[in-house]
């Protein structure tokens, strides 16, 4: 008897130790492939940063002006103007000098009302008079709303403006303006003026049209740019995949009629379950890694657009002919050949489901999701069509998707082996949610299909 029980305890660290092995085996490839995508992402990243620093340089070297000269000169750099108020702040298109200060003293508002008078015709040295407009407050009596706007352009804090140590000289025109005290030069305040009469708009159209090609690149990749919530519900709408569900429900039946138990049945669920989710995600970590793929997929958006579109119609058309033949009431097979189960792998099943053993499943699960990979692979290409854009949501977006995949496959085997949802029943969901799904699928690869032929 010692025998026996030694025998047992040593066969059954073996499976165990076994079970380890394989774990580890798979659990190494997918943080190889996931590594090999973080890196292959990181280098685009990089990429990314070289070209736009290049095209910055290349944008402020191509500026009219010499605004590194205006600092030395000035002591200031042109400060652009907040993009709300970029079009209305002024009606008259001039440059207008103010100064903002604050005192209950009369004496000290004489001196610096003096102050200003005497130095505004050095600012304006040479300067028709019909280009710019001066004007001076002081705040604790009147012109509040002036300073509060033109605070707000410049983006300087509204808490200045009731300071008493409030001291701003500001010259400024719709674009760009420049911010001095009471202290600077004369010099430095007349070229920033001459500066925004002279330069300032020629400047600042050169930059705004730097600034609407980037906006309009970043608009394009916001398009493409899925939420998660969509992504995740994409995925749900995979997972109700009628192969894929009729795979799991013959598993738990045969498991149950072998009478195995739920709890074995449980088992081969959560083993396809995860073989699917592991199969899709080291797939994704590995078209995310390959520059190559990344390279053509980008390249190739005419050809990847149309093959979406396609494939959409044939769901579409998939089921059009399921409603009006009626097949997902008599659990017909799908008449376009992309949606059929081969055979060979359908018997290959059936030997499987016979021998209840954890590794066999999930084989025959990963076999499987790769038969089945046209069905997903068309969004797989849509997320990586967004790559080059935001490298760094890519591979969370992956994962998103391949949790929503497999999520109905778990929760409905669970269900069925547990005995809350009869295998028949089980039958029914595969046979009427395949028409929800390929109108879901059809719908997100039309719309995908369309965004990036029109990006």
């Amino acid at each position: 008897m010692r025998g026996v029980s030694n025998h047992l305890k040593s066969e059954s660290l073996s499976r165990q130790l076994k079970a380890v092995v394989f774990f580890l085996v798979l659990m190494l490839a997918l943080t190889n492939a996931f590594f090999y995508a973080q890196a292959t992402l990181t280098e685009r990243e990089v990429e990314k940063l070289t070209r736009d620093r290049a095209e910055l340089e290349k944008a402020v070297s191509g500026l009219k002006g010499d605004i590194i000269e205006i600092y030395k000169k000035t002591g200031v750099f042109p400060v652009r103007l907040n993009q709300t108020n970029k079009q209305t702040l002024f009606t008259d298109n001039k440059t207008h000098i103010y100064y903002f200060y604050y005192t209950d003293c009369h004496s000290c508002e004489v001196m610096i009302t003096r102050w200003f008078d005497q130095g505004l015709p050095r600012w304006v040295l040479n300067i028709s008079a019909g280009t710019y407009k001066a004007e001076i407050y002081n705040i604790g009596w009147w012109g509040e709303d002036v300073a509060r706007k033109v605070f707000s352009a410049v983006g300087l804090p509204e808490s200045e403006i009731t300071s008493y140590v409030l001291d701003r000289l500001i010259t400024l025109n719709n674009s760009e303006g420049f911010i001095f005290s009471r202290s600077a030069e004369d010099d430095a305040v007349r070229i920033a003026v001459t500066y925004l009469v002279k330069g300032g708009v020629a400047l600042v159209q050169d930059a705004d049209e730097i600034d609407n090609l980037d906006s309009t690149s970043d608009q394009h990749n916001e398009i493409l740019n899925l939420p998660l919530p969509i992504i995740f519900v994409l995925g749900i709408s995979q997972g109700f995949n009628a192969c894929l569900i009729a795979l799991t429900s013959f598993i738990v039946a045969m498991t149950l009629q072998l009478k195995r138990g739920s709890v074995r049945a449980l088992k081969r669920v959560m083993t396809i379950t995860f073989s699917v989710f592991y199969v899709y995600l080291l797939l994704g970590f590995l078209f995310v890694s390959s520059s190559h793929i990344l390279y053509y997929v980008s390249l190739l958006t005419v050809p990847l657009g149309l093959t979406l579109a396609g494939i959409g119609i044939l769901h579409f058309a998939e089921v059009a002919r399921d409603l009006y033949s009626g097949g997902w009431r008599k659990g017909e097979e799908a008449r376009i050949p992309l949606f059929r189960t081969p055979q060979a792998v359908k018997k290959l099943i059936q030997k499987t489901a016979f021998h209840s053993s954890l590794y066999f499943d999930f084989a025959i699960g990963a076999l499987f999701s790769f038969i089945k990979l046209p069905c997903i692979a068309p969004l797989f290409l849509t997320l990586i069509a967004a790559i080059p854009s935001q490298p760094s949501a890519a591979l969370t977006s992956i994962i998103t998707l391949n949790l929503g995949a497999v999520l109905p496959i778990l929760i409905l085997g669970s269900l069925a082996s547990i005995g809350f949802l009869k295998i028949r029943h089980l039958s029914k969901i595969r046979f009427k949610g395949r028409i929800v799904q390929r109108l879901i699928v059809g719908a997100s690869l039309t719309v995908s299909a369309i965004l990036i032929l029109y990006l």
